[in-house]
């Protein structure tokens, strides 16, 4: 009986090591072949999947950004931008969000300041 739940110990322990082992390979091999693509010269920047089989790519060369659509195994260039102008974009529509940010925090920090005053105002109202 003792015998039989260290067999399943083991084999549990031995699963485990298993898995552990593999997952670490795989993250060992995914950083090695990282340094294999650094020195290419095309990078996606963006994918946008519209439907399972449907979705918008932005692709970096060396000087330019081409928008592509994929659809099935069809692909279509939709723009080409230049890469500065590409980053210009991206960098004005990080300054939007983050202006978005920040009007959505003062308009929750006038709403709390305006249901503040009008909890002053109804105390005020019960003390007299």
């Amino acid at each position: 009986m003792l015998e039989n739940i260290y067999k399943i110990f083991f084999i549990i322990f031995i699963t485990v090591l298993v898995i552990a082992m593999a997952y670490y390979a795989t993250v060992l091999i995914g950083k090695k072949s990282s340094v294999y693509f650094q020195g290419r010269c095309v990078r996606v920047l963006e994918r946008t999947v519209i439907s399972p089989n449907f979705s918008i790519i932005a692709v970096q060369t060396i000087d330019k950004v081409y928008i592509i659509a994929l659809q099935n195994k069809n692909m279509i260039l939709l723009d080409t931008v230049e890469s500065m102008r590409w980053q210009e974009y991206k960098s004005s529509q990080k300054a939007e969000i983050n202006n978005k940010g920040m009007i959505n925090e003062l308009m929750t920090l006038s709403s709390k300041i305006t249901s503040n005053k009008k909890g002053d105002e109804d105390s005020d109202h019960d003390n007299t």
